[in-house]
């Protein structure tokens, strides 16, 4: 189970990366702003996985992990979205 620590960790993280990504993007910062928003979407996945018990390391396994969410969740377009 995810402590509520770490939780709170991937989720402010998130919010960091967005918030700074946004104002990239305003400075059309494109290629920076990207980095930032993988790595919004690395610590959301990331907090999913660890609440289901699952430890991501790697880019790879985020990937991976991502696929399994797309295979119970097609309606959700994560797949698709992040190729």
């Amino acid at each position: 189970m995810l402590d509520t620590t770490r939780q709170a960790e991937y989720q402010r993280l998130n919010a960091k990366y967005l918030a700074e990504a946004d104002e990239l993007l305003a400075k059309k910062g494109c290629s920076q702003a990207s980095e930032k928003l993988w790595g919004a979407i690395a610590e959301i996945v990331t907090a999913v996985a660890a609440k289901r018990g699952v430890s991501l390391g790697t880019h790879r396994s985020i990937g991976e992990f991502v696929d399994l969410l797309h295979k119970e969740n097609p309606r959700w377009g994560l797949r698709p979205a992040l190729l």
